[in-house]
């Protein structure tokens, strides 16, 4: 495709992605409007080149649903997208984290993360690091060289045909010297190389002898720095009384209501009866959990089912013998109906380990007991 051509439609891209839409569009319509440029680009939906929130299973039980895939003619998928609207913040992790991990588990080599501009990821074999690499932020700019490469890259002959390769490689030589430049920074600021300065200038002005060499280091003082450096003070202590401050969600915020359904629901609830609750898209909900399973608030207990995660350490009753072990255990757990922990079952009853796991195993096979989370169990019946 010719410079003047790859202009043009860039311009194109613009105008579908940013000039003639309103930022607050449907996120629906905006992935249209993606399926538009893409086709502009040679990838046609009608022939299975491109997919729309396929699912793509991951063993036997889960399966994920990126926005929209890319296949080659050999369908394997090659480019993965997650699109926001443009009126939403790209710069937060959730939306990247969310698109790395798409492409792992897909082994997408290239990534596009496409709101208010676009993010190009690559993890392919070329790639340096251990996660996606960020290879280019392209605002929707009609004379951008990057909003240029990126038709180059991604028009789909070209693709196909690797003939982004060169650029590529500029791409992950110029990150690999950012990257030693750095290092070699870190290094330099160090005082051991502050040592090795002083250890210089001994040598260095050896003629003034050693005697009057070292008076005059003595009075030295050694800085270095880097242009447009600065300083960091030292972050200020709380006094000790004062307890570590707890990260909360804000109130009334969707995350914080979505919290606190599942934390009314020990046992767990489903995708569709939180939908029911909040009127939460399946997509909204995945993003939510997503960011709740992170700051280890719930977990899966099973395909689309959320509970909260259970704390271990909470003050409970000794429970005395009052007839078999199962009795015993069974009483105990259903006494507290957040669920109760392996290791406070070791506490509060007169077992060891091998007598509490057979019972708790035998309460599970009767259908009494089930977990809401790993080693947290809770009365059933």
């Amino acid at each position: 495709m010719e410079s003047r051509d790859q202009q043009e439609l860039w311009a194109e891209i613009c105008f579908l992605l940013s000039e003639n839409i309103n930022p607050d569009i449907q996120e629906k319509d905006f992935e249209s409007q993606v399926i538009r440029v893409m086709e502009k680009l040679g990838w046609f939906e009608y022939k299975g080149e491109i997919q729309r929130q396929p699912i793509i299973q991951m063993g036997r039980k889960n399966s994920i649903r990126p926005d929209i895939v890319i296949s080659d003619p050999d369908k394997k998928s090659s480019i993965v997208m997650e699109i926001k609207r443009p009126i939403e913040d790209l710069a937060k992790d959730e939306a990247t984290g969310q698109l790395k991990s798409y492409m792992r588990q897909v082994k997408s080599a290239f990534g596009l993360l496409i709101g208010n501009k676009i993010r190009m990821y690559y993890d392919g074999e070329l790639n340096p690091q251990q996660e996606p690499l960020l290879l280019d932020e392209i605002s929707f700019n009609k004379s951008s060289k990057s909003g240029r490469r990126f038709v180059a890259i991604f028009e789909k002959d070209s693709f196909i045909n690797r003939n982004y390769e060169s650029y590529l490689n500029q791409l992950i030589e110029k990150f690999k010297a950012k990257r030693n430049i750095k290092k070699l920074k870190t290094i330099l600021s160090t005082e051991d190389t502050k040592t090795k300065i002083i250890d210089y200038l001994k040598k260095e002005f050896t003629d003034y002898g050693s005697d009057i060499v070292d008076e005059a280091l003595n009075d030295l003082i050694v800085t270095l720095s880097f242009k447009g450096s600065v300083t960091k003070q030292p972050p200020k202590q709380p006094p000790p009384s004062e307890p570590p401050t707890k990260e909360r969600f804000k109130p009334g915020s969707s995350v914080e209501t979505l919290l606190r359904i599942i934390q009314s629901h020990p046992s767990g609830i489903s995708v569709p009866e939180i939908i029911k609750k909040t009127q939460f898209s399946h997509k909204k909900i995945a993003n939510l959990v997503y960011k709740l399973k992170r700051q280890g608030k719930i977990d899966t207990i099973d395909k689309g089912v959320y509970a909260p995660i259970k704390k271990a350490g909470r003050p409970l009753p000794i429970i005395k013998q009052t007839g078999g072990i199962r009795e015993t255990v069974y009483k105990f757990i259903k006494s507290d109906k957040r669920g109760v922990t392996f290791e406070e079952l070791s506490k509060a009853t007169p077992y060891d380990i091998g007598q509490l796991y057979n019972a708790v195993h035998s309460l599970k096979k009767q259908g009494k007991v089930d977990n809401i989370s790993k080693g947290v169990y809770i009365a059933i019946s």
